[in-house]
């Protein structure tokens, strides 16, 4: 007998199975909705680099700074660090959020997890600005392609990758 023939002849067995299935759906869809922690790419390390001078040195701390905060009496900001071909090591840009959502990403990190009922991050604006540049852009602006865009200071054929600090 085949398996068509054996569902054809217990109807209870498939209710009960599609059941259990859409209740599975269900309960991983409420998941995904509730948020209630940083992004997932965040959660694969729990350090990244942050840098006090403009990027001209940076440090590994924990990912649930957020910047810009206070360390050693200075105002840290998120280094997104690379590295050239030949292994010197740069800043390529750097990372805050607005005032304005630094507060509510604080205010909504304060609350338990299940009272969240969005992710506080997916609403949150992020500025960014090439090392010594004075201007910060927001990620919704078209120009921040262009601070985005990591160039080795050796030079645009020089090949660059991203660094980490579990690296």
């Amino acid at each position: 007998m085949g398996i068509r023939e054996k569902l054809n002849g217990n109807p209870s067995m498939v209710i009960g199975g599609v059941g259990a299935v859409m209740v599975l759906a269900i309960v991983l869809v409420v998941m995904q909705t509730r948020g209630g922690g940083p992004p997932t790419a965040i959660i694969q390390n729990s350090k990244v680099f942050f840098t006090v001078d403009d990027g001209k040195t940076w440090f590994a701390d924990d990912v649930k700074n957020i910047p810009p905060f206070t360390k050693d009496g200075k105002e840290a900001v998120r280094a997104h660090v690379y590295r050239t071909s030949d292994g010197t090591e740069f800043v390529g840009y750097l990372e805050r959020y607005s005032p304005a959502s630094k507060k509510a990403l604080a205010a909504a990190l304060a609350k338990p997890a299940e009272e969240q009922l969005e992710d506080p991050y997916a609403s949150a604006e992020i500025q960014c600005k090439k090392p010594g540049g004075t201007t910060w852009v927001s990620m919704n602006d078209p120009n921040v392609q262009a601070i985005m865009n990591v160039v080795s200071p050796k030079g645009a054929g020089d090949k660059v990758s991203s660094v980490s600090p579990a690296e």
